[in-house]
């Protein structure tokens, strides 16, 4: 008589193991990667670090003027003669101060600042789930319209840093 292991069956006199769930031990290197591989990597790092930065270079340097320019710190040139001042043109503050209201605006224009919906996934949409939805719903539309969140002096800085750096990243707590 063969004894078993465990939850192990017998199928046609073979004994099967059960089928066991992956764990982090089966997948971890045990030993280092092999010199040709570790080389791969650094020329692979070092190839994208040194295109990276060779392509965002001409953008940086315009940001840092653009920035410059924003905040009134004069540039020198030495056209026509060394020492010169190079006047800027603030057309980049025109075109923020005019288009900032209406990314502003267009945030504030509803009553409601959000919409949350129990959408259909993997199960099915109950009742309680539409009623959570609707509670958090009316929860962070309140958050939203909270004078003591200085939600639109917080939405005017984060559109007028859209529109210097191309993308805003802000907290609302």
């Amino acid at each position: 008589m063969t004894k078993l292991r465990g939850n192990a069956k017998i199928k046609e006199g073979i004994e099967i193991m059960p089928e066991r769930k992956p764990s982090l031990k089966d997948i971890s290197i045990t030993k280092k990667p092999s010199a040709r591989i570790q080389e791969f990597i650094k020329e692979t790092r070092d190839t994208i670090t040194t295109h990276d930065i060779d392509s965002r270079e001409d953008w940086l340097t315009k940001m840092r003027i653009a920035r410059n320019m924003r905040q009134g710190i004069k540039r020198v040139s030495d056209n026509p003669y060394p020492g010169a001042p190079d006047i800027p043109l603030p057309e980049t503050d025109k075109i923020i101060k005019k288009q900032k209201p209406r990314f502003v605006l267009a945030a504030l224009a509803g009553k409601r600042f959000m919409k949350v919906v129990a959408m259909e996934g993997v199960q099915s949409v109950t009742p309680e789930m539409k009623e959570a939805a609707k509670r958090v719903n009316m929860a962070m539309n309140f958050v939203f319209q909270n004078p003591h969140q200085e939600w639109l002096q917080k939405l005017t800085l984060a559109a007028d840093n859209f529109l210097e750096k191309g993308h805003c990243i802000f907290k609302i707590v």
